[in-house]
């Protein structure tokens, strides 16, 4: 091999190098953003389940007792806030759970045992 054919194959080498070098990078920042992603994901599952604990709780204490007007409880990971609003022939319920950011509003109907749920509908993500 010639001294310019070991000049140019060194060109050729560093300018692959230089590419797979930029490609491992956005290859490793796409990864962080799939990473971020699922996290969020995540917690938004874990805030869901939680509220739902929160709809539970308010169903056993409201059986219990009808004039409970709410508390805030730990489900997991979450603090959730529950409120209680009487209405006619039941209540509306809202529990919020937080980090996750999810908020359960549901109307229940006053029944034998645990209340009903008679509608049920999500706020935020």
């Amino acid at each position: 091999m010639t001294r310019r054919e070991r000049g140019t194959a060194l060109v050729w080498a560093l300018v692959l190098l230089g590419f797979a070098a930029a490609l491992s990078a956005l290859l490793l920042e796409r990864g962080r953003g799939v990473d971020a992603a699922t996290k969020t994901d995540l917690a938004t599952l874990k805030a869901r389940y939680a509220a739902e604990g929160g709809l539970a709780i308010a169903r056993r204490r409201l059986a219990a007792d009808p004039s409970y007007a709410g508390e805030t409880v730990r489900v997991g990971e979450c603090e959730v806030t529950v409120r209680v609003e009487r209405q006619k022939g039941g209540w509306l319920v809202a529990a919020a759970a937080e980090p996750g950011m999810a908020t359960l509003k549901a109307t229940l109907r006053a029944s034998s045992g645990l209340p009903k749920v008679a509608s049920r509908r999500w706020l935020g993500r």
